[in-house]
């Protein structure tokens, strides 16, 4: 009886243990399933941060890569505008100088047309003029004859230098002859001086018919 109830004991016992046993294996297995799964949790999450850090610094790359083409562009179109700008002004420069060239040319021509019009118009005012005046000489050369024309123009030039063709006293030789001496004219002079110093006497023979003051 007593061998009988130990062997129970004993199977049950065994059972007990078998049950023990396997509920450990089983709770061993959950919480290492478990322990995997928080693992696979934190794989993912270190392979989540390793995408989104490459992610991030492609990221970084693509945006430096942007602004390194956009500087790039910048400078590209502020140098063709500058270029743009100074070909403008140096087109612009040229014209203003092929302008001032242009109106320098025309003033220069129409200074010239002027100064030839002005030249004209007064050579042609001298050749009237003297034509006019050679006409009237001819004239008057035929009304007077050669002769007289002549001493009328040189009295009339002399007439212009207020010149006196006939002195206000004659002073002649002695005995109204004519043929006095220079000592007598000298005396004749110096006469006249006394009598009135701003009488004027021209010394010369007396011609016939004339005025005359004896020594």
């Amino acid at each position: 009886m007593k061998t009988l109830t130990d062997r129970k004991i004993a199977e049950e016992q065994k059972v007990t243990y078998e049950t023990q046993k396997q509920a450990q294996e089983t709770r061993q297995g959950m919480e290492k399933e478990t322990a995997i799964a928080d693992m696979q949790k934190d794989i993912v999450k270190a392979q989540q941060s390793v995408e989104i850090a490459e992610r991030t610094a492609n990221a970084t790359v693509k945006k430096s890569e942007g602004d390194a083409a956009s500087v790039k562009l910048a400078v590209s179109a502020e140098s063709e505008a500058t270029k743009m700008r100074a070909f403008a002004e140096a087109e612009a420069t040229k014209a203003r100088a092929q302008a001032e060239s242009e109106a320098i040319k025309l003033k220069a021509s129409a200074e010239a047309e002027q100064i030839s019009l002005t030249g004209a118009a007064e050579a042609g005012k001298i050749l009237a003029v003297g034509k006019s005046t050679a006409e009237a000489y001819e004239l008057a050369v035929k009304a007077l004859g050669g002769e007289n024309f002549t001493r009328y123009k040189i009295t009339e030039e002399l007439s212009k230098g207020n010149i006196k063709l006939i002195p206000d006293i004659l002073i002649g030789g002695a005995n109204g002859t004519g043929g006095g001496s220079a000592v007598d004219g000298l005396l004749g002079l110096k006469l006249m001086e006394m009598i009135n110093p701003e009488a004027k006497a021209v010394k010369g023979d007396i011609p016939s018919g004339g005025n005359k003051m004896d020594n």
